[in-house]
């Protein structure tokens, strides 16, 4: 138990009663530890991290958690990526300039704990926000699986590349390389694809996107996909994903209908359906795989919907997602 104890200090940095530690609540410590790395010094002048919580305690069935002292959260920092399935998914920015994947799926879309911190590292890594404490305070011993994303920032007025200027965009891409080599390296990985997605939109970070992708194909030698919105600023968007390396593209089409569109996604750009629809047929032509998702909710015509994609070039069916609406 001496050895547990010491353990959980260098995890956590501060006391631990572990007289009133039940094996659940050890269990809950160790897997909420999991998924996360440390060592994460280069973002801590950003982030508004608490340097103490005093006397915390929260409730795992029985047994309470209490906390003394310092509690390090700089130390309990979650990766920015994560893993579902087979795939590793990168997140390059919160920002987007629609309503954002995961708002589209509806009131109820929940999704896994370790995905929630990693986006919301990304929030506070862009907006010097400190949303990641408050989800890890929430959370730490708890049994919850799947939460909401917390209410999203702002939407971001206008289109960036964000890597044009002088000052580096956040999360830094040598950051995030070095994060996905972590990752593949780890024995027990069994991830066979990148995936660039997340809660933002990755062509907002269109450059710092390309050089990424370049940099997986060189180092790491797994097939990109891209889950997008569509929504480009240019008509050699797809061309250039060609290049870097990316093989496989995936957009988000809502409805047929552009007036409903415009209500369902709330996007930022002039002609958004338009412009999607171009989009994709820029990807067509850029001979790149590609996929058409959408939002199987009950006011959208999916039949409609089908024949535009037909109509636009895409081979393969759509891609059906489930609209979680309150119950």
């Amino acid at each position: 138990m001496a050895r547990v104890c010491l353990l959980l200090c260098c995890f956590f940095g501060h006391r631990v009663s572990f007289r009133r530690l039940s094996i659940a609540t050890l269990k809950g410590i160790f897997e909420t530890r999991k998924n996360c790395i440390t060592n994460i010094t280069s973002y801590n002048h950003i982030i508004n991290i608490p340097s103490r919580i005093h006397h915390k305690q929260q409730h795992l069935g029985s047994a309470p958690l209490q906390f003394w002292d310092t509690m390090q959260l700089s130390r309990l920092t979650p990766c920015f990526t994560y893993s579902l399935g087979k795939g590793l998914y990168v997140p390059l920015t919160s920002r987007c300039n629609s309503l954002t994947l995961p708002e589209t799926r509806g009131p109820e879309f929940l999704l896994p704990t370790d995905v929630v911190a990693a986006l919301c590292r990304v929030r506070d890594v862009e907006n010097g926000t400190d949303q990641w404490t408050q989800w890890i305070e929430s959370s730490l011993g708890s049994n919850i699986s799947h939460l909401k994303m917390p209410e999203a920032i702002s939407r971001i007025p206008t289109i960036s590349s964000n890597s044009d200027g002088n000052e580096a965009s956040l999360p830094l891409i040598h950051d995030l390389i070095e994060e996905i080599e972590s990752r593949l390296n780890d024995q027990s990985s069994n991830i066979e694809a990148i995936i660039l997605a997340g809660e933002g939109e990755p062509t907002m970070r269109l450059n710092d996107l390309l050089d990424l992708v370049e940099e997986i194909r060189v180092r790491c030698k797994l097939p990109v996909r891209l889950t997008t919105n569509g929504l480009v600023t240019s008509d050699d968007v797809a061309k250039r994903l060609a290049e870097s390396g990316v093989s496989k593209v995936s957009v988000a089409l809502m409805t047929a209908e552009p007036k409903q569109y415009d209500d369902l996604m709330e996007p930022i750009p002039d002609n958004a359906h338009a412009r999607v629809c171009r989009f994709i047929k820029e990807v067509i032509r850029a001979d790149l795989h590609l996929e058409i998702t959408a939002v199987d909710r009950h006011d959208v015509d999916k039949e409609k919907l089908e024949n535009l994609s037909r109509s636009l070039g895409v081979a393969s069916p759509i891609r059906w997602r489930p609209y979680f609406d309150y119950t």
